[in-house]
């Protein structure tokens, strides 16, 4: 049972609970708790391991009866049922101590095995076994939306969630938002420093608000250092099911369960943003800007949400194909390689642009606070000769600026996870000599918290680096996580932190047999194979309606149907994930 390479760090005897008649042997080493119970009828030996990337807490307990010293822990884990699926069910194993004649000397060996237990748990060093310290406390300030989705959000974190935070020794503090908007003003006023992160027990759209809310702080590089969680509690739940998806864990089935599992094992990524520019406003989204199809099912489709949770999108696809528009308009974006059309159509020019160029963004001190995984193609010529010290310039002097600030100039270039699909060349390290590093430096603005020199004003033209596609088109998504929706895999080689927009395109053309089937491909992905489907990695875009019929959604939320455009902020939130 006990494996050979693996380093002890505890060792003991204790009596499993119930029976206190079964001792066993308990091992700790880093990967696991390991335990073999002998039974003392037929010498039977059982043996068990209880991995620590399944455990989520450890708490001590007392006999019920003063009068007996004994003291137990008990160690909360959730593995998979099974090797053949992805779904975790909850145990609890309780040993129980009463070596010695004292209580107090009892508990004291419980709680060191229970430190040394959250420790490993949550990730953390032990360097002394016999003498370790409880893992810092964890506070979260916890934001429930009751009228999202089906109105369920306080009973999933009455009946699930509490539960699990409790487990893992996690305190928190639970506000119920009040209208729209709310956990916006919260966000802007918040004391940021009372808390280890904020928790969204509800839709994406919450999360929304937040988001904004810290990002329209004068201190909104400190306050986007704030962890942020998620659980579904929602119609639309498209990051939890992106998050989980990239973490391995079911978002289809016990969903509630998995996410919790996912943010009590205190991991944190960073993750993309996309600053979204509008007629008169400036949004922050973490998920996806779209117009068209999917757009008009969003929104047409919420009047159901009280009587159809989630299924509400599956009604309005097939209403929306069954009466099909088609919207004339421009859509213009920098691919982040050599753009080659997909469809046969469209192919007989591919799009060339100019020198590869990775870019890092920093506080005007020197700080970084987002920097781009992938290499980028050239900026416009006029933001590229500048001071650093100006607001919006980028600085393309020499890898000597990254040192001046702090940052490794080999961090920002990880090769594009597109290469497979044939049509947009990868790059790494190995293309050292043909890279331009460069920096944008993020200097304070009254209206204009966080430059985005790669876009010009709306009403200006864009450089001759942009592709310009123009028409009528099905439907338009800039996408930065794999879903939109559990059954909606919209973007397969989206990461959490990549760097990049996949812009998916859909013309005109398409019967709507096809479409309907393009819908039915969108749950395992394979819609992006379809000829009908352009998707592209891009740094950033531009979509220019023609007219002001349909719709426009941030996040799942309507903007006016105007232009609208986009730049990717690479990794400058934090999310509770696991890679």
């Amino acid at each position: 049972m006990w494996k050979k390479n693996s380093e002890t760090l505890l060792q003991d005897n204790f009596f499993l609970f119930p029976t206190k008649t079964h001792t066993c042997q308990v091992k700790l080493s880093r990967q696991a708790l390991s335990y073999e119970c002998t039974d003392e009828k037929n010498g039977k030996v059982d043996s068990h391991e209880v991995k620590f990337s399944d455990i989520i807490g450890c708490m001590c307990k007392k006999e019920a009866d003063d009068r007996v010293p004994s003291v137990y822990f008990t160690v909360f884990s959730y593995p998979f049922r099974n090797k053949n699926n992805n779904l975790r069910e909850k145990k609890e194993i309780t040993f129980g101590i009463n070596r010695c004649v004292r209580y107090d000397e009892n508990l004291k060996i419980a709680i060191n095995w229970r430190n040394v237990i959250m420790r490993l748990a949550r990730g953390l060093p032990v360097t002394d076994a016999e003498s370790c310290d409880l893992p810092e406390l964890v506070k979260l300030l916890v934001l429930v939306n009751p009228h999202s989705g089906s109105g369920k959000a306080m009973e999933v974190f009455e009946n699930d969630v509490k539960v699990m935070l409790k487990e893992a020794d996690v305190q928190y503090k639970v506000i119920k938002t009040e209208y729209a908007g709310h956990a916006t003003e919260l966000m802007k006023t918040l004391r940021l420093s009372e808390w280890y992160g904020v928790l969204i027990v509800s839709g994406d759209g919450l999360l929304f608000e937040v988001v904004n809310g810290l990002m329209n702080r004068n201190d909104w590089i400190e306050a986007m250092e704030t962890n942020l969680g998620i659980v579904p509690g929602g119609s639309g739940n498209a990051l939890c099911c992106s998050i989980n998806y990239a973490a391995g864990e079911s978002f289809r089935k016990d969903f509630v369960l998995h996410s919790t599992f996912v943010l009590v094992k205190h991991k944190v990524l960073p993750m993309d943003l996309v600053v979204v520019e509008t007629k008169g406003s400036r949004l922050y989204s973490f998920l996806s800007v779209t117009w068209g199809i999917i757009s008009d099912i969003d929104y047409e489709s919420e009047k159901y949400r009280n009587l159809l949770g989630g299924a509400r999108f599956t009604v309005g696809a097939i209403k929306r194909i069954a009466s099909l528009r088609h919207y004339k308009g421009r859509v213009s974006f920098l691919p982040v390689t050599k753009y080659i059309p997909k469809c046969q159509r469209l192919k007989g020019r591919a799009f060339s642009v100019g020198q590869l160029r990775s870019f890092t963004l920093t506080h005007s001190e020197g700080r970084r606070y987002a920097n781009s995984q992938i290499g980028s193609l050239s900026m416009p010529e006029s933001m590229c000769n500048g001071n650093s010290s100006e607001p919006g310039r980028v600085n393309s002097e020499n890898n000597d600026v990254f040192h001046e600030c702090g940052v490794n100039s080999n961090d920002s270039i990880l090769s594009i996870n597109d290469a497979e699909s044939g049509c947009y060349p990868a790059f790494s390290d190995d293309d050292d000599d043909e890279i331009v590093r460069e920096i944008m430096t993020a200097v304070k603005q009254p209206d204009s918290p966080v430059p985005s020199p790669l876009l010009p004003a709306l009403n200006e033209p864009l450089p001759d680096s942009w592709v310009v596609l123009e028409g009528e088109f099905v439907t338009v998504c800039a996408v930065y996580q794999t879903h939109l929706g559990d059954d909606l895999l919209a973007s397969p080689q989206s990461r959490i932190n990549d760097g990049v927009i996949h812009l998916m395109v859909v013309r005109k053309g398409i019967s709507k047999n096809n479409l309907l089937k393009l819908f039915l491909e969108f749950e395992n992905g394979s819609h992006v194979d379809s000829p009908y489907v352009e998707l592209v990695p891009v740094l950033a875009f531009r979509i220019e309606p023609e007219s002001s019929k349909g719709n426009i959604m941030v996040d799942g939320e309507q903007v006016p149907v105007a232009p609208i455009q986009g730049q990717v902020l690479p990794g400058l939130a934090k999310i509770m994930a696991i890679k």
